[in-house]
């Protein structure tokens, strides 16, 4: 139960201050009339030393706290015991601040949709506003069940496609690693040997060292180099001119365009579909839609759904006009919309990007891993034959 601090005259007429538990402000008030004292004012008292944290929490923590929440509510135990008890099992010492501060806003009287709109970088606007509808609606713990869903599913599709690029990368890693050894360290004693035996090397291997010799001299150049390439890029990522560019030539690639295009598009069916569920207007919908689907050509494409809808179209009209959506997502927001349920109607697409998005994934990685292995396989043959078949034909003699 909250504590409220407050100012209030007894019946000389003379001012006092005192702190006291009630449920509601309202019953505050009336226990204090019955001392004879006449409240002034009152708020609930905040916990002392205790500075809010900015930073982000991981999305297991996330999931975990809202689907907590969802327990609380369908027990029947106020909000704000429940979110006590909900602090004291996080472990995340920032987030477990969050949470009571929580606590303390709502105990203000804030609504829960209005205190969580304070940390934006832990609950978004999507977040937010399927909490606000479902406050509204009467039914937070329904609409907070498929935001416990949904999230579940952005987060194992996100370790999904992370898992897929780990055996990639290790690989392009490793061969990179092992050319800049031989370049930097094998290369340079080669060169030292065969100076002082007054030979000169082959062409293949007079390649490799005047990059050796480039590395080794223009070492900082390159860093720098390196480093403000990678600052460009993220300075131009910043312009939605330079982001639509992007990812408008990553749709483009084989094989890996069309997981991209799926995966968009997915996020943007299970993200509408829960927010249309939860009673968020259309135009709101897709306005928080349109910054969620990690694509910047997607997202342009909702901003041409979404001011089409505005002028009159209906749902399946603007998704055409939208031109960014697979056939199978138009063809189910058209029975959806004739039939009234456009939430099932989307569900089955879910349902059907749940499984050919991890077949997309198994099929990039079949087709990349051999591509990298040849590649690779190459980079290393050639270094090594420039780097040894001068000290093979010195050993057997040859000029």
């Amino acid at each position: 139960m909250p504590v409220f601090e407050y100012k209030a005259l007894n019946a000389d007429g003379i001012q006092v201050a005192g702190s006291q538990e009630a449920s509601t402000l309202h019953a505050l008030t009336n226990a204090l009339q019955e001392k004879a004292l006449y409240v002034l004012n009152a708020k609930p008292q905040r916990l002392a030393s205790r500075s809010a944290y900015k930073g982000k929490v991981n999305r297991c923590e996330l999931i975990s706290f809202t689907d907590q929440l969802v327990i609380i509510i369908r027990a029947g135990i106020p909000i704000l015991t429940g979110l006590q008890e909900i602090a004291k099992e996080t472990r995340h010492p920032g987030f477990r601040q969050v949470i009571l501060d929580v606590v303390d806003r709502v105990s203000d009287g804030q609504g829960l949709s209005k205190a969580l709109e304070a940390y934006p970088k832990i609950f978004d606007e999507a977040f937010v506003s399927i909490v606000s509808a479902g406050e509204e609606m009467g039914g937070l713990d329904v609409v907070l069940e498929k935001l416990v869903r949904q999230m579940e599913w952005a987060h194992e599709t996100k370790k999904q496609v992370l898992g897929a690029m780990v055996q990639p990368t290790f690989l392009l890693v490793a061969v990179t690693g092992l050319t800049i050894m031989v370049v930097t360290v094998l290369v340079p004693q080669i060169t030292d040997i065969f100076s002082k035996a007054g030979r000169d090397l082959p062409g293949v291997t007079q390649k490799l060292v005047a990059v050796s010799n480039f590395i080794q001299n223009y070492w900082k150049v390159c860093l720098t180099g390196l480093g403000a390439l990678i600052a460009a890029i993220i300075v131009a990522n910043r312009f939605p001119t330079t982001r639509i560019m992007k990812d408008h030539v990553k749709l483009r690639i084989p094989v890996i365009g069309r997981v991209l295009e799926l995966f968009a598009a997915s996020r943007f069916v299970n993200l509408f579909a829960v927010l249309y569920e939860a009673g968020v207007t259309v135009d709101r919908n897709l306005e928080i839609v349109s910054k969620t689907t990690g694509n910047a050509v997607t997202d342009q494409g909702i901003v041409r759904m979404r001011d089409a809808i505005m002028e009159g179209s209906s749902v399946v009209e603007g998704a055409k006009i939208a031109g960014v959506f697979p056939s199978l997502v138009i063809r189910m927001l058209a029975i959806g919309e004739q039939s009234g349920q456009i939430p099932e109607a989307l569900e089955k697409v879910n349902n059907y990007y749940d499984r050919a998005i991890p077949r997309a994934l198994k099929k990039i990685i079949t087709v990349l891993q051999p591509v990298l292995l040849v590649l690779c396989a190459g980079m290393v043959a050639f270094v090594v034959f420039a780097a040894f078949m001068p000290i093979i034909k010195l050993v057997s003699g040859g000029h």
